[in-house]
């Protein structure tokens, strides 16, 4: 849903800290320090993956989703203008 809405990099960026800055960092030291190996590993992972999950449902119950509409309605009709226009270029040359 956040990827449709345009916010590719919001969601890249949740991804990064919460999967990548909390959640490995996490496995790594369950798994290593705390000599719990592979099964350490998988519950740092999964703890980043469940901390991005929860991060990305509450962006989307806070969005403004008829904002979220009308940008939306403005990318489109912004595309069907530019094709419109190279069609027309297109067909004059």
């Amino acid at each position: 849903m956040a990827i449709g809405a345009g916010w590719q990099a919001n969601v890249a960026y949740v991804n990064i800290v919460t999967y990548y800055l909390i959640g490995m960092p996490i496995g790594v030291f369950m798994g290593f320090k705390l000599d719990w190996g592979l099964e350490g590993l998988w519950i740092g992972t999964q703890i980043g993956m469940g901390l991005q999950t929860i991060v990305l449902l509450i962006m989307c119950w806070r969005a403004d989703w008829d904002k979220e509409v009308r940008l939306s309605e403005d990318r489109v009709s912004k595309d069907v203008r530019l094709d419109e226009e190279q069609k027309l270029i297109h067909n004059k040359s």
